[in-house]
Parts: C-alpha cells; structure tokens; sequence
C-alpha cells in the first residue's frame, strides 16, 4: 500500500471528469490520497470551471499555466515546476497523473522521471519530436532514457492503456493463449488484429481540431493505434516462452490512408448531407499540410535474428474511416465521442497446427432516442482445436460473455497504481511497444516496403 500522499492531474478533460474522479474520491476516502489539485492550461479555464461545476469532489486548488504554446517548453516546465514544488511544501509526497493532449506527454514524463516523482501517463506514452515536429526516429532512444531515469530516481510511471487490465483481452484470451502455449509447448504462429474505430471528422474538423489532431504530421498510430500495437507485442513477446534463447526481429510493411483521400471514400449522397463533398480539398485547404493518417493496415514477420527462420506471420489493422453513429454537422457541446465513433475488435490467434481463438468485441448504441456515450462491448470467442491430439480441447467451443466496459480495464491500472500496486502497465513494459510503434511509423513513411527492426 502507498503511503498517504497528493494528486496532480495535469489536464483535466471530460474523460477525468467522468471516469476517473470516482477512483481519486475513493482513494482519498480510503486515506491513500489526501486530496488532489489539478494544473492546466489558462487558456482552457472556462471550460475546467465548467467541468468542476459538475465534478462529484473538488480539487484542493487549480493552477492554470500561462504558457499555452506547445513550443514553449522550458517556460511552461519552469511554471509546472514551481506549482510541484508549492504543492509539495505542502504535502510532502506527491504523485502526477498526465491525462493531457499527447503533444504535451513527454515533458511532464521527462519532469517526473527526472525529479523521482511517480506518474500515471495515458496512452500514448509520448509523441516524439524534434525542434516541435514529429520524429519517430527518436521514439525508442528517448524511451530507454525514461526508463532508465524512472527506475534510477524509484519512482513508479504506468501507462494508462486498453488491454493489460480488459476482461476479456488480458483476463481471457492472453490468459488462455499463454496457458496454451505453455502446455503444448506451440510457439504462436500467427496473430492478425484489426480495429475498426468508427471515427468521422469532416474536412474543416481535420483543419480546426486541437485534440486528437492530425494537421501536425500524427494520426491513428499515435492516437488510439497505441492500444492495439500493445496488444499485438504482449501477444507475440509470449514467443519467449517459447524460444528463450532467441533473438527476435521483426518486419512491418504498411499503407495509409489520410485526410486528403477522405473525399472518395464517403460516398456523394452522405457527405452532401454534412455539407462535405470536397473533391479539390486535397489540392485546396488541404495541400501543403504533412497530414497524420486516418487509417492504417500493416502486414508483418516476426522471425529468429540470426537464422530468418519464421515464426510468426500476421497483420494489423487501425482504421478510423469505418461505422459510425455520427448524424451531426457540428461537435455537440459536452461530448467527448464528437466523431460518432462505435468500435469493432477482431483478433485471429493460432498456435500453430494444434489450437486456434478468434475473437470479437464490439460495441452496438442503444437505439432509445437518446445518444449515450458509455456503450458495454459485446465479447464472442470461437477456439478450435484438434482433440484428437488434445484429449482436453474440442473442436469447436463458441462462448458470447457478459458485456463489459473498456473503461474498467483503465480503472483497474488507476486504482492500482494509486496505492503503488500497478505490475502489468509499467514504462519498462511499454518499452517494446514503443519499438513496434516506432517500426510501424517507419514503415509508413516508406509505404510498400518492409522495414525490420529488433524485437
């Protein structure tokens, strides 16, 4: 158990308002916290009153920075810091939860780790840049270095991501497949993961957007990709148990999708209706711009270093341009799903020729006149085997479980790492999954050439 100590949340938005303020009300009721403050931005106080207005506790104090440039960075750290060190004449041990937009990540990560503070840092871990741009050729060297700095300074950083805690991706199906392989001593011999995320931002959106935006040369990949190339490394990092002594490289191949290619993928009569049809967008409005993608398929090798031998072959698939329960021209006021977005999981795992999951989640919106942003996912799996081999399996078992929420996984790591208990989400853990996300961003750059890296 922790000992008693204060939360900084730096950026407060709806998700920290709606999901998590709970968790930080029961902690202070249990006495490991003893209050929390939160530290944002100036420019965005109306909107934090407005927030707090409606928060079922309140925060001890809140600090707005008068820095608001990303570029700014030592100004607004020099700020940060003197409100970090306020706070903890006061108190004494503090602990920071870094809920901001992922521009920001990194050098509340960089303070933290360097200054022995514990973090909770949301997905993505950071975006690497470099004299302000994106630059995912420092991705994995400045990753070491935080690991190295957070376990130097003893201080304990977890990422707050979708499938190390979920019900049905950690509890069941990575439960399963690792006992699996265990018993039948089979590698996994092929993985294939798609998400199909149901996101839809009209042309003038992608040009105004300030979260999640895509103007500044990132998209899916260090949006809500994060989550399933985690998934994708914890489930091909169980080869170890298999090949010990291996070294393991991997080669992606990838093509995209971007904004200016959105025109022709929304048919005519739908984007008429939003006032969308923009068929010179590309060479318009959104010429000139390094645009993020929207969408991304990758295919990929995971084979022995040394003798190219293969292992495992598969695919990933994060695409946003997909179903979606948007009918609204303009963002509503106080609704963090502004896309419409409504997602769908599929995962294809065999073990070679013995035993196979397929696996599939997704999320379906009430249809009662209201829309309501907290939709369960509806989970199904099929395991196929041969029990001929395998007197335990059968050959087919179909399951439908309970629903559950996405949100009780991230809960799981909060209310762990609040109380210092947090073992499965750790910066050292996302260590290889920064070096799939930094492969896969190489592979877009050079789209339809395969680029390796280590693994």
């Amino acid at each position: 158990m922790s000992k008693k100590c204060h939360l900084i949340v730096v950026g407060f938005d709806e998700i920290v308002l709606n999901k998590y303020l709970g968790l930080v009300d029961e902690a202070i009721k249990e006495e490991v916290l003893d209050g929390f403050s939160i530290v944002d931005l100036a420019k965005e106080r109306d909107e934090i009153e407005k927030r707090l207005a409606r928060a079922l506790i309140q925060p001890e104090k809140t600090y707005y920075l008068q820095t608001p440039d990303l570029l700014h960075e030592a100004e607004q750290l020099a700020e940060f810091d003197v409100i970090a060190r306020e706070i903890q004449s006061r108190h004494g041990a503090v602990k920071v939860y870094i809920a901001t937009e992922v521009s920001y990540h990194e050098r509340y990560l960089k303070y933290c780790v360097e200054h022995g503070i514990s973090c909770l840092i949301e997905k993505p871990v950071f975006l690497p840049q470099k004299d302000g741009k994106y630059c995912p050729e420092v991705m994995t060297e400045q990753m070491n270095y935080y690991v190295e700095q957070a376990e130097k300074n003893h201080c304990n950083v977890s990422v707050m991501t979708l499938g190390r805690c979920h019900e049905i991706y950690a509890d069941v199906v990575y439960n399963m497949i690792k006992e699996k392989m265990l018993k039948y001593q089979a590698p996994l011999t092929s993985f294939h993961i798609k998400h199909a995320g149901g996101v839809w931002n009209l042309h003038r959106e992608y040009l105004t957007r300030e979260d999640h935006p895509y103007r500044y040369g990132y998209g899916m990949l260090m949006h809500g990709g994060y989550h399933y190339v985690d998934l994708l490394a914890r489930f091909l990092l169980l080869n170890k148990m298999i090949f010990p002594e291996k070294q393991f490289e991997i080669a992606f191949t990838s093509y995209a999708a971007y904004p200016t290619d959105q025109n022709d993928r929304i048919p005519k009569p739908i984007s008429e209706r939003f006032d969308d049809n923009c068929p010179d967008w590309w060479q318009n409005e959104g010429k000139g711009i390094a645009w993020g993608e929207t969408d991304i398929t990758s295919t990929f090798c995971l084979r022995d270093k040394e003798t190219k031998r293969v292992i495992t072959l598969g695919t990933i698939a994060m695409e946003q341009t997909t179903p979606s329960v948007r009918t609204w021209k303009e963002f509503p006021d106080k609704l963090y799903n502004k896309n419409g977005r409504v997602s769908n999981l599929d995962m294809e795992i065999q073990l070679s020729t013995l035993f196979a999951a397929s696996v599939k989640c997704y999320k379906i919106p009430r249809d009662d006149g209201k829309f309501v942003e907290h939709v369960p996912v509806k989970p199904h799996i099929i395991t196929r085997a041969n029990p001929k081999l395998l007197p335990d399996e059968e050959y087919e078992m179909k399951k439908v479980y309970p629903e559950v929420y996405n949100s009780t996984s991230n809960k799981r790591i909060m209310t762990r790492w609040l109380r210092d208990e947090e073992t499965v989400s750790t910066l050292r853990e996302h260590l290889p999954v920064m070096k799939l996300m930094q492969t896969i961003a190489f592979s877009l750059e050079k789209q339809g050439e395969s680029v390796v890296a280590d693994f």
